[in-house]
């Protein structure tokens, strides 16, 4: 799991471009997805397929997110 922090680097980006601080970006590995939620209003706004397992952020979100344990 990971919060969203900053989206200005995010921004142009497809995966977050509805997505907003306080965001959760979900990780199902053995699903090859990635899911923006949003937690206020309970619903997905993104969804992206990961590649060959990969459990890391569907793009480049340097200093955009804070990835909890």
């Amino acid at each position: 799991v990971a919060i969203v922090e900053d989206m200005t680097p995010l921004r142009d980006q497809t995966f977050y471009s509805r997505g907003k601080v306080g965001d959760a970006v979900l990780f199902y590995p053995k699903a090859q997805i990635a899911i923006l939620y949003d937690p206020r209003l309970d619903r997905v706004v993104s969804m992206a397929a990961l590649e060959d397992n990969d459990t890391s952020l569907p793009v480049d979100t340097t200093n955009a997110v804070n990835s909890s344990p």
